[in-house]
């Protein structure tokens, strides 16, 4: 749907520039606007025409600055505008000024002048034309073409969802699965689309349903994944892990059929990142594998303080998390006691300087 809506601008003549971006700015969504350097022609009476188009302007956007305020005409096309009952007043204000004068009550927007969007706009269109506004909003999320681009445009529309009708939210969706940009957003899959989804998904075809679900479910457990690694990822729970496997260590040095199998004792990483966390499922999944390899990379010579299990029958699927304790023989690999050494130093000193 095309909005309907004319809007009038009114500014000082030293701040044209901007206002011809404000007006370019609503021609791409569809809002056709009036400026006067541009739209009065030759020999016209330029008061009269600007009278006639603030009369049938749906909204006046005022270019607030000091020199808007210093203006006696553009006072009064403000004035004038706001004395018109269907006309919405958007003041923007370019270097901090607030109305004065007859939309002195009206709340006014910092605008930054060399970073105009339309997101500055949709407040006060949706405030004029609910109906329009959402259209202009949904049609901006649809073509967003970049992942930052999709989420701030999404943004614009969070305002109103509580609002929205079926059909709104049904065509937001069909746009979030046609445009990547959109569904593949980190924050859109994350938190945006989601309860969309929850509460109106049986709106999409099953196969669009499906394929939104699946996207979501992929960032919602990345997103547990990286909050579980950033919580994992420090000094203390290395330490723990590495003094496990020490501890595992020695008792298979007095273990006669563990030598013969020639295998240390095996520590299983999830059992350990479980009690740490209380995480279980693809999550501590992911957790072990993070720190398997953090702590036990491949390759030869065994480059981490701990060595994967050798064995055959312990690297079955249910033992792929089990390491063993390894004494650096070769290779110069750290071993998992000179690296708890380490840690218990650099956990010390920090300790100390942070009183």
């Amino acid at each position: 749907m095309k909005p309907n809506m004319y809007a009038f601008i009114s500014y000082q003549t030293a701040d044209k520039e901007i206002a011809g971006r404000i007006k370019e700015i609503l021609q791409r969504v569809g809002i056709k606007a009036f400026l006067a350097h541009e739209d009065i022609e030759v020999s016209e009476e330029w008061a009269e025409k600007i009278l006639k188009e603030i009369r049938k302007a749906d909204f006046c956007i005022c270019l607030l600055s000091k020199n808007f305020l210093e203006s006696s005409w553009c006072l009064q096309e403000s004035g004038i505008a706001a004395f018109r009952k269907k006309m919405t007043i958007i003041p923007l204000s370019i270097d901090g000024r607030k109305p004065e004068g007859f939309i002195a009550k009206i709340q006014s927007t910092k605008i930054d002048a060399s970073n105009l969007y339309i997101h500055d706009l949709i407040p006060g269109i949706v405030k004029h034309n609910f109906k329009e506004g959402i259209s202009i909003i949904i049609d901006i999320i649809g073509k967003s073409g970049s992942y930052r681009g999709a989420e701030a445009n999404f943004q614009m529309i969070l305002p109103y969802i509580d609002k929205l009708k079926d059909y709104q939210i049904k065509k937001l969706l069909e746009h979030a699965v046609s445009n990547n940009q959109v569904n593949d957003a980190g924050l859109c899959a994350r938190e945006y689309i989601p309860p969309l989804l929850k509460s109106h998904g049986h709106l999409l075809k099953e196969k669009d349903r499906a394929f939104l679900q699946s996207v979501c479910n992929k960032y919602a457990l990345d997103s547990k994944d990286m909050q579980v690694a950033e919580r994992l990822s420090d000094d203390q729970v290395e330490l723990i892990i590495l003094q496990k496997a020490v501890e595992q260590h020695k008792i298979a040095e007095t273990n006669d059929k563990l030598k013969t199998d020639k295998c240390a004792r095996e520590i299983n990483l999830a059992d350990i990142l479980s009690d740490l966390t209380g995480e279980s499922g693809p999550t501590l999944e992911y957790s072990a594998k993070l720190w398997l390899n953090r702590v036990a990379p491949r390759g030869k010579p065994a480059k981490g303080p701990l060595r994967r299990c050798s064995n055959t029958q312990l690297n079955r699927e249910k033992h792929k998390y089990h390491v063993r304790a390894f004494v650096d023989a070769s290779g110069r690999a750290i071993s998992a006691w000179e690296r708890i050494r380490e840690l218990k130093e650099k956990i010390r000193r920090g300790k100390s300087e942070g009183g």
